[in-house]
């Protein structure tokens, strides 16, 4: 490559596509020989192509993020209303370039992080500087000083945005970084100040977001810079406690607010004692505060910086400093759970001191606030009622897990009376309802470390109506609890997992960073009785299918051949208008049974009704049961090798009976996954023909045509096979169809247990449609699709 300056008039040859173009005398421009035989030229910017690579790569990477800092900032501030919230448009996850170059910036920060740093602060220095002395001028109308408002507080978003991301490298450069650090904790706290709302006017949401990301800024350099941060908190406290203006507790409370992304190191012996004496200065602030907003901002606080602590307490905690901090807030707290203005601050955090004390001191005093947890469930203030269960069900995570429960007699006098406000028997409904039903699911789960036969015969039985020989009622929210329980227990026992963490809380942020957190791998081959008989559920398992089967038959019969859509009566009619209701709640049932299939399968029914069953659903109203159902069905052609014409026979079956010419996009999807599901039988095929061979292989003399042969069998059966199905009101070529179902590297099996505690019932079953992906070929060696079964997550404790 050449770097030349070039006049006037610069062309392309005829091999290079592109029109002439006219550049400026003096442009610099760099000419290259394309492989094809034409020749590229590209107008230079102020990168020296003469140095190193390390230095040639931070260069380019800036300038290519500084580029996208202005197309952004023009977006923000010139096509957008200027009440737009900034995280709806700049947050991390929308702009898949920007992500990229935050992570090229992450991995460079480990070897560079000072330049990059400086460079990043007088970005920001020069914008805020500009900016602000323009909001000052006398000559700028409203409108446009409200613009440069909002392009300021942009430019301040967009800074954090990469020291979230870069600033975790700062361990490897703490000297050399020091006073750039200094000064961008001088801007996070002058950022995270209150602003009168008078001051910022339409504004005032957007400095809101931006404040909260500044707290994430802050929660990064805590890892490594505590003290620091503890210390200027502190003195900013003191100053605030001085000040006797009216907008002095708003103050406080924004300072609070900005530390809640404050996380205590508990690897290391100081860091972990800074991070408690922070927590005392916190109890002391506590105490003696009078004000009621300043008292929850700082209670709720605790519980932010408390909780990822308690989930790292494994066993008996005997810290004299955490010791202490419970005895010295127990008390005033427990008081506070009985006054109504008091009680959505004080449930969590002592919630949260219990699971940080001893055990003698837990046993000895969480039963009296599990029985105000238990009557506060049926509140009528939804939220109180949803932050009761909350707090049940962490109590219960230290009761069963941390704590190994107590005595028989008192355990099970103990699980009697959560059970039986959780899941009243003879009611329709669990308690209290519109709670996301992985709390439930995990709760059951927490029993079943230590109760394995309460778990199955007093509260999975029970939510399954596995007594009830008779039953023609759905109760669907009961029975996904149920349902979903079982798949998580016994895929648990089936992998011999640990116990449970404990849930954390992981609500989202401002910033739209994602938390990584691993992603468990479920079991999607058949549970059979033997596999049943070897984890120790045998006794409970079949009637558990049994049950299985009931609840698929009554599903089938009321919100399955009923809302096909090409029945008569559907017919111009949207899903909304027949989808409402009652028929909410069994459809999500229906979609959770689904997702079970192969790996629970009903009893007795046989598999051509089953197969039927599914078939039907394949043309059902409901997309994402459609969706589900035909990523069943293909799961079942890579797993029962006996049944895979039967699938053929129903889908034809189908299409002939039922399926007419009056419906030309239904007929046109159905043909697509008849289709699709030869490819997948292919695919079966080819898997078991491999497996077959590498058993045959070794028998045989060595020799060079066989190596090569067993190599490349390894090689290739150490894929599987990705399936992607979907079959909406959109056409789609049959070409796809068939390169959707190639090769690709297994992944991890994402289920309802990783959803987000925050989602809602109704947001589960997309999640489950969106996270079906595949697993490797099992026992038939046959590709198989991986169908989330499990239900659990993540809840915010608030």
């Amino acid at each position: 490559m050449s770097s030349v300056t070039k006049k006037g008039r610069l062309g392309r040859r005829k091999s290079d596509p592109g029109t002439l173009t006219v550049r400026s005398t003096a442009d610099k421009i760099a000419t290259c020989e394309l492989p094809w035989g034409g020749t590229r030229m590209v107008t230079l910017g102020p990168l020296d192509l003469t140095q190193s690579s390390g230095p040639f790569v931070g260069q380019a990477s800036l300038m290519d993020l500084f580029n996208c800092f202005e197309r952004k900032l023009n977006t923000v501030t010139e096509e957008e209303p200027i009440e737009k919230m900034l995280n709806k448009t700049l947050q991390r996850g929308g702009d898949l370039y920007f992500d990229n170059l935050c992570h090229t910036l992450h991995g460079l920060s480990e070897i560079c992080l000072p330049p990059i740093l400086k460079i990043l602060v007088e970005w920001h220095e020069k914008y805020d500087e500009s900016l602000s002395l323009s909001m000052l001028s006398p000559n700028i109308t409203p409108d446009l000083r409200l613009k440069l408002a909002k392009k300021l507080l942009a430019v301040n978003y967009l800074f954090c945005l990469v020291l979230i991301e870069i600033l975790p490298q700062v361990e490897f450069h703490l000297p050399q970084c020091d006073p750039l650090v200094k000064k961008v904790l001088e801007i996070c706290f002058k950022n995270v100040q209150y602003r009168e709302p008078s001051t910022v006017g339409i504004n005032k949401t957007n400095h809101l977001v931006v404040a909260e990301t500044y707290g994430e800024v802050l929660g990064v350099l805590s890892s490594t810079y505590f003290s620091h941060i503890h210390r200027i908190f502190m003195t900013h406290i003191i100053e605030l406690k001085k000040d006797v203006s009216q907008t002095a507790a708003q103050q406080i409370v924004a300072l609070i607010m900005s530390m809640k992304f404050l996380r205590i190191n508990s690897s290391q012996v100081e860091d972990f004692e800074s991070g408690l004496k922070f927590l005392d200065d916190l109890a002391s602030l506590l105490l003696e505060v009078k004000d009621k907003d300043v008292k929850h901002a700082v209670m709720g606080l605790l519980v932010e910086i408390l909780l990822p602590v308690a989930a790292q307490i494994k066993r008996e905690t005997n810290i004299p400093a955490l010791i202490s901090l419970v005895q010295k807030l127990y008390i005033t707290t427990n008081d506070m759970i009985s006054k109504k203005q008091h009680k959505l601050a004080a449930f969590p955090l002592i919630t949260c001191l219990l699971c940080v004390s001893q055990k003698h001191f837990f046993l000895a005093n969480w039963v009296q606030f599990l029985n105000a947890c238990l009557s506060h469930l049926k509140n009528k203030d939804t939220q109180v009622a949803r932050v009761a269960l909350e707090s049940l069900y962490r109590l219960l995570w230290v009761y069963m897990i941390r704590n190994n429960a107590d005595g028989n007699a008192a355990t099970r006098s103990r699980l009697d009376s959560i059970c039986g406000s959780l899941f009243p028997k003879g009611n329709r409904y669990i308690v209290p309802r519109d709670a996301p039903l992985n709390i439930f699911v995990k709760i059951i789960h927490f029993i079943s470390q230590q109760k394995l036969d309460f778990a199955f015969k007093e509260i999975i039985f029970d939510l399954l109506c596995v007594n009830n020989r008779t039953q023609r009622s759905l109760y669907a929210e009961r029975m996904n609890v149920g349902i979903r329980a079982l798949m998580v227990i016994a895929d648990g026992l089936q992998q011999k997992d640990d116990p449970p963490a404990m849930p954390k809380s992981m609500g989202p942020s401002a910033s739209g960073t994602v938390h990584k957190t691993k992603r468990k791998q479920y079991i999607t081959r058949p549970l059979t009785n033997e596999i049943s008989k070897s984890i120790g559920i045998d006794q409970f398992y079949p009637q558990c299918r049994k049950a299985f089967d009931s609840i698929l038959r009554l599903l089938d019969t009321q919100i399955g051949k009923p809302l096909m859509m090409s029945s008569i009566q559907n017919r111009g009619k949207e899903p909304d208008e027949l989808i409402s209701g009652d028929a909410k709640p069994k459809l999500d049932l229906f979609r959770t049974c689904i997702a079970a299939i192969p790996r629970l399968l009903p009893d007795p029914m046989s598999h051509v009704d089953l197969i039927d069953l599914l078939t039907r659903l394949t043309v059902h109203l409901d997309e994402e049961l459609r969706n589900m159902s035909g990523i069943t069905l293909q799961t079942i052609i890579g797993e029962f090798p006996d049944w895979r014409e039967q699938v053929f026979i129903s889908h034809i079956s189908l299409i002939q009976s039922q399926i007419s010419d009056f419906y030309p996009q239904i007929l046109d999807d159905s043909l697509r996954l008849m289709l699709q599901s030869l490819t997948t039988w292919n695919k079966a095929i080819v898997a078991e023909k491999k497996r077959d061979a590498e058993k045959v292989l070794p028998t045989s003399p060595p020799s060079t045509h066989h190596s090569t042969a067993l190599s490349h069998a390894h090689t290739t059966s150490t894929h599987s096979t990705h399936i992607s199905v979907s079959f909406p009101n959109t056409v789609t070529s049959a070409s796809s169809i068939m390169s959707a179902s190639s090769s690709s590297p297994h992944q991890p099996t994402p289920s309802l247990c990783s959803l987000p505690e925050s989602s809602s019932l109704h947001s589960i079953p997309t999640a489950i449609t969106n996270s079906a992906t595949t697993t490797p070929t099992h026992s038939h060696g046959a590709p198989s699709t991986s169908i989330p079964i499990g239900g659990a997550g993540s809840s915010t404790l608030k």
